[in-house]
């Protein structure tokens, strides 16, 4: 993976070297960056703690939020369901990214950022949603697509609950066929 390029940036970013760039790397420095905050606490302590094992811990550490970050995820989408934890507890093994969280590589900050935007948009919590989004861009570019589409889901909802069509059953395409229903129901009159 490229933990062996993320490590060495990370060390540079823990010492201060900000102007270093290694140009292997393709992401932007946000996982450094959330890196630091617990090593320069740490700091304090000794010696500053930038070793490959203390980075794996801060995304260890991310990955035990992004557990409680799909636990209430799951607790609002699926609120009938009996088997919450086990679940959030599949969701939060899975093997893809499950492994991931015992290296240090941006996927798991930049899931637990992504679901989170999710998370805060759903509570109509737009602002925080929105700096949620923007911290997962700076861990992943491609995450873009993502926080476009919590954007939108956000603002079709709101529309919709301005217009007084909201359908709690509908899927997504059932909810985009209200808004045009309701949109074109607007040019006549």
């Amino acid at each position: 993976m490229d933990e062996v390029f993320h490590i060495p940036q990370a060390q540079h970013y823990c010492r201060g070297h900000f102007g270093v760039w290694d140009p292997k790397l393709t992401t932007p420095p946000g996982l450094y960056l959330i890196s630091m905050v617990p090593a320069s606490l740490l700091s304090m302590l000794g010696p500053h703690p930038c070793s490959p094992e203390f980075l794996r811990t801060t995304n260890w550490a991310l990955s035990l939020l992004l557990f409680w970050t799909i636990h209430g995820l799951v607790k609002r989408l699926r609120p009938a369901q009996s088997a919450v934890a086990a679940t959030t507890l599949s969701l939060s093994l899975f093997p893809v990214s499950f492994f991931l969280h015992h290296m240090y590589y941006t996927d798991t900050a930049s899931l637990l950022f992504v679901l989170l935007s999710y998370s805060l948009s759903l509570s109509h919590r737009h602002l925080a949603a929105g700096v949620a989004g923007f911290v997962s861009l700076w861990l992943r570019q491609t995450n873009v697509i993502w926080i476009v589409f919590i954007g939108a889901s956000a603002a079709l909802r709101e529309i919709q609950q301005r217009a007084n069509i909201v359908h709690p059953g509908d899927s997504l395409l059932g909810s985009i066929g209200q808004l045009l229903k309701w949109a074109a129901g607007m040019d006549r009159g």
